[in-house]
């Protein structure tokens, strides 16, 4: 579920800080200058976690190993994946969990994180203007950024006049110009008979910031900072910028991110042209992960499903049943007709549908191996050919694994370096393989001839590719150089139909003998992820589901399949929950329907409000089983009798 963005501009941190604390918020606040980026995440207007500025990993570890001195962060193994946006505050949840950590030394971690980066922020202001960006979000969306237990609560105010008060003593001190985030570093010209010429090199090295070599002297910031200020003004030493520590995060820090224009931070086994993706891949199959990752660009959704580290299957994006059909084709034409029931059709159906085949015999090892190979290096590929992707992690249930028929990733990643490098060869801009071409006007070339037949917006590059039996980069490259002489026109194409049997229960008997058909249940919310746990918990239940992700277009669905209960998000771009419910409370065909709200807000104002839009009944997210269950029972036993087919 995406927050909602509001890109003002104040002239102040007091005045956003002033709004925030005066409208119960909870979101985050991104807070940008020239150089640097900080977000502060906020429940309820408390403050409970910052993450951003230059020094964001150095901070992390300098403070840990401060407030936590009993243990070393590096001999812990937390098994998580780097993809959740506030790891750090993850790892603080997880050692508290496991007792490795007081709650003491939590908190006291957080203050400290807290307390700096206001420091920096105020410190930035009096250079320069700073940007304000707020994202109103539900608790919810910090529960996937990574906050899922709020382990304190800062109040803003409180806060933020300590941080003015260390700035302003900063100031007095003669220390306006000095960031406790510059390292002192020695000039060449110092004499070795200088008084402090021995510490003033051990400690003078431009490797240590003065904050971290406050932290090792366990001394305070300004009573180090003060120690090499006659230095400085005698010229014996000069403060300079340290870069932060190696980011060994999975994809990208956006919070950490340098601004356009500026240099990247290099990032561990991962390169622009990759996105990132491949790191990903290898860090998940490194801490044995076992859910989903979700690669998104734009409005294009992939999924990589993980068991123990290993790769079951690669899904998703606009031509999902395109890419099914072609590698049936390719490797099982005999399987190519079968299709998946949809009480059976959870997700990913193709891979259930390859195990259900595998059972019955209808398909062989082999080629179910060759299959999972051809759709993840499909998929990994069209990821890889995309420009500012970002991952998502979802731990989810673990897919029943069909055996011995995992994929490594390793070998899916050498699966697509040939294409790969073929792209780099042949020096091809961005394209989606995913894209039809339209011929336009008479073109020449042999290759370009050749296929013709295939130019008429009804077969994706990957289609040509496979019936030519070319790579696809070869096939882009003729493709393209007639894209930009007008003469061809890319288009996005409709994907196929599912392989799914949508079979309403019916009886042969009498009217009087017939037996309803299942109750559809109805979940209208902007997360796939979110539909995926929902859609789980409903099918094994023995309900229909039915995922409807744009609330714009809600409506004109639920009057067209009639649902005999409603799950709906109530923060969702373009129209929230309550006035979705509000809508649906409009038409006399759904008077009487159960309607549950569905939130991370559990307060008594939002119980109050969605019971006044017409709501049946409240769940708080992340929803639990048991809870949807106890729901389903309350509600939909006392509603369908007999449902029209």
């Amino acid at each position: 579920m995406q927050p909602v963005l509001n890109l003002s501009i104040t002239h102040g941190i007091d005045e956003r800080l002033d709004i925030i604390c005066q409208s119960r918020f909870t979101g985050q606040l991104e807070i940008r200058s020239r150089s640097e980026r900080w977000t502060l995440y906020f429940y309820l207007s408390r403050l409970i976690w910052v993450r951003g500025g230059i020094h964001d990993r150095r901070r992390w570890k300098r403070l840990f190993a401060r407030s936590c001195p009993n243990i070393k962060l590096s001999q812990v193994s937390t098994h998580i994946s780097d993809v959740v946006e506030c790891r750090n505050y993850h790892v603080l949840n997880i050692l508290l969990k496991r007792r490795l950590v007081t709650p003491e030394q939590a908190s006291n971690l957080i203050e400290n994180a807290i307390a700096e980066v206001l420091f920096d922020i105020l410190r930035q202001e009096t250079l320069a203007p700073l940007e304000y960006r707020d994202r109103s979000a539900s608790a919810n969306f910090l529960w996937e950024c990574g906050i899922k237990v709020p382990i304190t609560r800062i109040a803003v105010d409180r806060a933020l006049q300590e941080a003015k008060t260390s700035w302003k003593t900063w100031c007095n001190k003669g220390l306006a110009d000095v960031s406790p985030n510059s390292a002192p570093v020695s000039q060449p010209h110092i004499s070795s008979s200088h008084p402090n010429y021995k510490t003033l090199t051990a400690l003078a090295q431009g490797k240590q910031t003065l904050r971290e070599i406050a932290a090792n002297s366990d001394r305070d910031d300004l009573e180090v900072a003060q120690l090499f200020l006659p230095y400085l003004h005698q010229r014996v030493i000069k403060f300079v910028q340290v870069a932060d520590l190696p980011c060994q995060a999975v994809g990208r820090d956006r919070a950490t991110e340098p601004p356009p224009g500026q240099g990247q931070t290099k990032r561990t086994q991962a390169t622009p042209t990759q996105n990132g993706i491949e790191a990903t891949l290898q860090i998940l199959k490194r801490e044995r992960a076992t859910g989903v990752l979700q690669v998104n660009h734009h409005q294009q959704r992939w999924q990589f499903y993980f068991h123990s580290g290993q790769l079951l299957y690669a899904t998703g994006g606009d031509d999902r049943s395109r890419r099914w059909y072609r590698a049936l084709g390719h490797h099982s034409p005999d399987f190519y007709e079968a299709k998946l029931p949809q009480s059976l059709a959870r997700e990913p159906w193709e891979y259930r549908l390859l195990a259900r085949g595998l059972s019955e015999g209808q398909i062989d090892r082999v080629q179910v191996r060759k299959i999972i190979s051809f759709c993840v290096w499909e998929v990994l590929f069209t990821v890889q050919c995309c420009e500012e992707v970002s991952h998502q992690w979802c731990d989810l249930a673990p897919l029943e694994a069909i055996s011995g028929l995992t994929l490594d990733v390793e070998k899916a990643i050498a699966g697509v370096q040939p294409l790969m490098a073929q792209k780099k060869t042949l020096q091809l801009p961005s394209f989606c393989p995913n894209s039809a071409p339209v011929l336009r006007q008479p073109v020449g070339g042999r290759t370009t001839l050749a296929m013709s037949q295939f130019l008429t917006g009804h077969h994706s590059l990957w289609d040509i590719a496979l019936e030519l039996k070319r790579p696809v980069p070869a096939i882009a490259r003729s493709v393209l150089r007639w894209v930009k002489r007008g003469a061809i026109e890319l288009k996005p194409i409709p994907d196929l139909v599912a392989p799914i049997t949508i079979s309403p229960i019916r009886s042969n008997s009498s009217p009087e003998m017939s037996q309803p058909a299942l109750p559809l249940i109805a979940c209208i919310d902007d997360s796939p992820a979110v539909c995926n746990v929902i859609e789980t918990i409903v099918t094994d239940a023995g309900y229909q589901f039915m995922e409807i992700q744009d609330s714009v277009q809600a409506i004109p669905i639920l009057l067209d399949r009639k649902p005999d209960l409603i799950l709906l998000d109530l923060v969702m771009p373009i129209a929230s929950g309550y006035e979705v419910c509000a809508q649906i409370r409009r038409i006399s065909q759904f008077k009487n329907i159960p309607i549950i709200i569905v939130s991370g807000n559990d307060g008594l104002v939002d119980r109050c409000r969605a019971r006044m839009t017409g709501a049946s009944g409240f769940a708080n997210k992340p929803i639990k089983r048991q809870t949807l269950l106890r729901l389903l029972d309350k509600y939909v036993p006392s509603t369908v009798k007999t449902r029209a087919v």
